[in-house]
Parts: structure tokens; sequence; C-alpha cells
């Protein structure tokens, strides 16, 4: 699914052109949207690894630069550079200072083309005699148009190189991680050698224009920032768990949150990589639990050959049967490195009503008004959407979406909130079939408070087998500084299943208005399929909590007479207290961590729902 939904995102962007264009703004080039990321860690603590030779690019004389085009298209090396395409940021590696780039854009104008195919080559020999496992490691800032990144090690003073791509899974008008770490296994090459050298080679390569490798390519093609190289011994026996989600984002998404009704049989996933000197066979066993401990454990038997990166699937036959947190681990007996033995996925939460993609909102993310950039000012000041796609597995009314309004956003915003079927075996860029949708104004009160929930005049069905898009959409374009932010998932964590979605003008100059996905990240806009939810702020008078925000003991008042039912509930919908009140009741909820919770006061014949912060 992820596949197919990318490669169709790609296509709209380029329209039926290939080839490469002169202008930052008319390739396309999608800015990033984030105020501010969570930068991943690239640090290996591993103890099983000893390093034969480093570098961090502070000591000029231990690199030679040079590229096999006859030209001035060359590699260099600077204190923090950084470019227009990575967003003005210097790499965030974890050295800092110095680092090596290569910038395809700094060798082009208008529609002039040049060949890059340029290197940076350690300039003495690295003496890797006595070990026959051998890894290279090194941080990057990759964006990419049609190029390829090469590592290339000879054993023989250059006369001959034996080449490992990395970044080869990266598609056109991808960028990397800032920073992302690379580990490449070059045993094959360099283990057991005495003279060892190693260069790093971007080499443009526009296939779409009959190119071929280590033939003449195009400028304009971004570039690549490295940093922190470093060449180190691989023990024997060492599988490392590189990556693992709770579902199996090949055959459909992978949710934070789906209610009791849209569950389905877990499929953990988990990608391993074998990063010792030997084809190793182990077992592999992943457990689910949940609050009342270990569900489920399956265990996998498979041998990983060396140097190989495999992906497994375990096909559990569990399927959640209640409203709980469920949590998934994954671990293989002791090996030579057991730093890298064990992992665990982001948990699935089943709850009665709510379907997520993100896991809270600790960044912000939307396009500044106020930005140099007049790329980024147009995105901010015309109609633009976040949301995220949802496969239902069976039907259920939608009542309502929760959004979460980050700060930034303008006072009283005029937004749509809408729900878009997508038609069977159909993309994300149409044709959809609308649904439902709601105009909303937003209040100050409603920004910076986590989920708000909006209601649908009238719900509807949403019908199982079926994929919707639900998203928010700015439309007051007649005012100049009216911004639209949410609250969303940290970078490059929950979007690897390609379920977040913006509608906007991402396609560049000449190109409609459409859907496009592939932005790392899950913003906070979810489907509410319970009805007392969709009621949210609109309690009745009588009905009053205190204090509010509390730091534990919350106070509810009623002045109608009747027994009522009460319950508080989370942010994913699971109820955390049910309890009878007549007139007053007091709850003690300095057990719960602080955040935003519901509080759900009904009868026979109403209903009513409010707000309660905790701190």
């Amino acid at each position: 699914m992820r596949k197919v939904c990318f490669l169709l995102f790609t296509l709209v962007i380029f329209g039926t052109s290939w080839g490469q264009v002169s202008s930052e703004i008319n390739r396309s080039r999608i800015p990033s949207p984030a105020l501010f990321k969570d930068k991943p860690g690239t640090v290996d603590q591993s103890q099983a690894k000893m390093s034969l030779w480093s570098s961090d690019f502070s000591n000029m004389s231990q690199w030679i630069i040079g590229n096999s085009a006859g030209n001035t298209a060359d590699w260099s090396i600077s204190n923090a550079p950084y470019f227009w395409w990575s967003n003005n940021s210097a790499l965030a590696s974890s050295s800092g200072g110095y680092a090596a780039s290569f910038n395809s854009d700094a060798y082009a104008t208008g529609d002039n083309q040049i060949e890059n195919n340029a290197w940076i080559q350690t300039a003495v020999p690295v003496n890797c005699f006595g070990h026959n496992g051998i890894e290279l490691t090194f941080e990057q800032f990759y964006s990419k148009w049609t190029s390829k990144t090469i590592v290339e090690v000879s054993s023989d003073g250059g006369q001959s190189w034996t080449d490992f791509e990395v970044n080869s899974s990266m598609i056109e008008n991808e960028e990397t991680n800032n920073p992302s770490l690379v580990t490449v296994n070059i045993s094959s090459a360099a283990g057991n050698q005495s003279d060892v050298l190693i260069r790093l080679l971007f080499l443009s390569n526009a296939t779409s224009q009959g190119g071929t490798d280590n033939t003449a390519g195009v400028a304009w093609d971004y570039g690549w920032i490295v940093d922190d190289f470093n060449v180190r011994t691989l023990p024997d026996d060492d599988i490392a768990l590189l990556e693992a989600w709770h579902a199996d984002l090949s055959s459909g998404y992978e949710y934070s949150v789906v209610p009791l009704d849209q569950v389905r049989e877990m499929v953990p996933t988990l990608i391993v990589q074998n990063q010792g000197s030997l084809h190793q066979n182990a077992d592999f066993e992943c457990v689910i639990s949940g609050g009342s401990g270990v569900i489920s454990t399956l265990v996998i038997n498979h041998t990983v050959m060396f140097g190989s990166t495999d992906t497994l699937y375990f096909h559990t036959g569990f399927t959640p049967t209640a409203i709980d947190e469920y949590e998934i681990s994954f671990s293989i007996p002791t090996d030579d490195d057991p730093s890298n033995d064990s992992i665990e996925a982001l948990p699935l939460y089943v709850s009665d009503f709510v379907m997520a993609h993100n896991y809270g909102s600790p960044n912000t993310y939307g396009w500044d008004p106020q930005s140099a950039d007049p790329v980024i000012v147009a995105m901010a000041s015309g109609a633009h959407s976040w949301g995220n796609v949802f496969e239902m597995e069976a039907d259920q009314t939608i009542y309502s979406v929760g959004v979460d309004f980050a700060t930034g956003t303008a006072d009283w915003l005029n937004v749509k909130v809408r729900v878009q079927q997508l038609e069977t075996g159909g993309t994300i860029q149409g044709p959809l079939t609308l649904i439902n949708e709601t105009y909303h104004t937003i209040p100050p009160s409603e920004i910076g408070n986590e989920i708000i929930n909006i209601s649908f005049t009238s719900p509807s069905l949403l019908l199982g087998g079926k994929t919707y898009i639900v998203d928010v959409i700015k439309v007051d374009t007649g005012t100049v500084n009216q911004a639209l932010f949410i609250g969303g998932s940290s970078i490059g964590s929950e979007d690897d299943d390609f379920s977040t979605v913006a509608f906007g003008p991402y396609g560049g100059s000449g190109v409609n208005v459409n859907y496009f996905s592939n932005w790392s990240f899950a913003p906070a806009v979810r489907a509410n399929f319970n009805q007392e939810l969709s009621l949210m702020e609109q309690a009745n008078s009588e009905f009053l909590i205190f204090p509010n925000p509390s730091t534990g003991i919350v106070n509810i008042s009623d002045g109608n007479s009747g027994e009522k039912s009460v319950q508080v509930l989370d942010l994913f919908g699971k109820i955390i207290f049910t309890g009878k009140m007549t007139s007053q009741l007091s709850i003690d909820l300095s057990a719960f961590k602080a955040g935003i919770y519901f509080i759900s006061v009904s009868d026979n014949s109403t209903s009513s729902v409010k707000r309660i912060v905790l701190q």
C-alpha cells in the first residue's frame, strides 16, 4: 500500500515531464513544514566494535577531493555547511562543526547542465588486516533528485573499486532525516586487507534521460552533507534488530489508536540486519503484552545471510478483544553485540471510539506566513490541509473529528473539516467522494489546548472495506498572516505507512493543487465514532467541574435532580473512571498522568461532556 501511494504521489508532482528543470521553485521541492523536530539518536554505544579509523573532518589533510568529470563540481569541507535544500540548517551531527558536503545546486544556473561525478577519499589507507568483518558508519543529510550516493572501497591503491550504494531505496524529491546514520558492511571489499581506501561518490544519474552508472547526469540535483566518518570492526556473530512496527505496513496502515469495532489481526513486523562477519541463524521472538500480562508469544527461526537485511512478519493470529494498550517487543538470544538484540514497537491503543495515527502532539507543523521564503509564504496563504487516511474494517458512524490546533494558529481562523471516500482501488489523488464536511471558526481558547472535537451537523456511516481521508483545511485565504498550525508526532517515527496526507499547492508551478503523502510525521487529526464526544463543549449550564485545571481532585456539580452516570475518559477514549451522582460528586484523578481528559455526565434523556486538564 505505501509503495503504491507514494509512487502516485511522485507522478503527480512531476506530471509527464521527467527531465530536470532549472528553478528551485519549479522543481517542486517541498520545504519542511516543521517548526521544530526531534533529532533521532545516532550514537552507537556498542562495545563489540573497535574503531580502526575515524574522522570528524576537522583535519582536512585526512582527505583528498576530486571528480571524474573534469569540471569544478567538487566536494568541500567547511564549518557547519548548510544550503537551501537543507532548510538552511547545518547537519545536526554528533560532533557538530566541520563536515564534508557536495552541493549540486551550486554548479548550475538556469538550464545549464553539468556532470556530477565527484568524490571525497581517505588520503591514507586504513589497515583492516586481521579483521574479517569491517563496517563504515557516518552521519548524513541527503536530499535526492536523480543522484546516486555511493561508498567505494579499494584494496589495490585505487586501481579498482567496489561500489556499495547507500540511500538506494529513496525516490526522487525525497530527503533523509537530519541527521540519519548510515551503516555499510564493507567486509567483502575491506575484510582482512591491509591497505583500504574509501571514498564517497556523488553521482548524477538521470536514467529518465538515458543515463547509466558513471555517465553524465545533470546538475540541479540537491546534495549531500556528511560527518563523523568511522571505520570499525565487526564481530563474527551480530544480528541487529533495526526497526519494528505493531502492524504489517505492506498490506495496511499502522494506527496508534483504533476502536474495538475496527481491530484486525496483529501482524508485528521486524527489520533485521546481519552486522557480523558470518551467516547467522537465530530465534526471533515477538511478545504481545497487555494490561493483564503476556498475551501472545511467537518465535520465528530464520537465517540472515552475511551482509543481508531481512523483514520478518509475525502472523500471531491474535486479534484484540478488549479495550487496552497492547505492547510489542522483539528479541533474540544474546550475541557478540547485545546492544541491538532487542527492540520495542510503538504500542497499539484499542479504544471504544477513537481512530488515530499520532501518539500525542510533541511537535508543531505548518507553513509560516512570516517566512523569508516566498514559496512557504505562498503555501501558508493559500488553501491547504493536514489529515490522515483511515481504512475501515467494519461499518461505523463518525460523529466528529479531533484536531490539535497548535500554538501559532491565527485567532478566529476559518477552517473546514472533511471526510472523503477513495474509490475502490483508487488513490489519494482521486476522484474522491465527499461524505461529510463542516465549517469551524477557531476561537483563541481552542489553540494550544490539545485535541478539540469538531462535530458534524449530521453523522455519517463509514463502510467496512472502504478507505477515507479525514482532514482539516484552511479556507480563510482572504486575510494575510492567517496561519494554520497542527500538532503532530515526532519526525520520522509515525508515518512509515504513508498514511499522512496534505492537500495544497505542493506540486510546484504548473501542477494542480492536489493531495500528497510522505510527510514523515502524523498530524493530530482523529476520527471519532462516539456520539457523546461529538457533544463536546455543548454541556448544559447546570453541569460544572472545578477546579479546572486540577492537580487531582475534581468536583462535579449538577443542579438537575435525579441520578446520573459519570465517566472520565482519556484522549484515546479509554474509560478510566465510572460512577454515579445526583447533584455532586468528587473524583480523585491524582493517579493519572498530566494531560487532557473528558468528563461525561448523562441520564436517560441528556448527555454532556466537558474537558478537564490535569496538571
